[in-house]
């Protein structure tokens, strides 16, 4: 939800003109993070010097001759929808930083997933699922953009592999290049219409048993 706005130079001047959603924050500064900064440490900082004086005043330590507490005294709270506004643009930098795409550029380049775990501040597993997740997202836009983007069957194939143990699926995380995979002369079978489940190695020409007998279950179904 938000107000009627000019941009994000009208948003510190009037106290009903703020997004208090991320969608919305992320619409209004889409074309400007370095808006989203300044506002963000505009409020950040408001509400730290209207928390000081509420502790000064509490411990009784508040001295109105202090030019510093006549300073931070100026500040007045966060009001709720300032403290929504604050939230919600504040992930408009995080999620922009923390993009997952940087996960495909990092494995790409040759990092391991512990390396990229630790990056993050995540498990190694945490950051295996999450690049599961965003190649599921790249392949599912074939089909909502009519192919036009996305990531093709293979690209995804390759990505799960990627994402996957490399005791169990060679070729993957280490060896960008696919060397493993093509040194064994193994096909990765990953199921794409099926989001990669049930996804196995498989050698050149030899058919997929995995689909042949699905084909089956679904025939005796019917």
């Amino acid at each position: 939800m938000t107000m009627p706005h000019g941009g994000p130079q009208d948003l510190a001047g009037l106290a009903d003109d703020r997004p208090l959603t991320y969608n919305n924050a992320g619409t209004v500064y889409q074309t400007s993070l370095t808006a989203a900064r300044d506002r963000y440490a505009e409020l950040s900082d408001r509400d730290l010097s209207a928390r000081t004086v509420a502790l000064l005043r509490e411990r009784g330590e508040f001295d109105p001759a202090n030019p510093g507490h006549q300073l931070v005294a100026a500040s007045e709270p966060l009001s709720a929808a300032e403290h929504l506004e604050h939230m919600a643009i504040g992930e408009v930098p995080t999620r922009y930083y923390r993009h997952p795409s940087m996960l495909d550029h990092a494995v790409k380049a040759g990092a391991s997933w512990e390396q990229i775990g630790a990056a993050r501040g995540t498990s190694t597993d945490q950051a295996r699922r999450d690049y599961r997740e965003w190649a599921e997202g790249q392949h599912n836009l074939l089909t909502w953009t009519e192919g036009r983007i996305g990531m093709s069957d293979a690209e995804y194939a390759t990505a799960i592999a990627r994402a996957s143990d490399p005791q169990t699926y060679p070729g993957g995380i280490g060896d960008p290049a696919g060397i493993g995979i093509r040194a064994r002369g193994r096909i990765l079978c990953a199921h794409a219409d099926h989001d990669g489940q049930g996804m196995h190695w498989k050698l050149p020409g030899q058919a997929c048993t995995a689909r042949a007998e699905r084909n089956a279950e679904t025939e005796a179904g019917q």
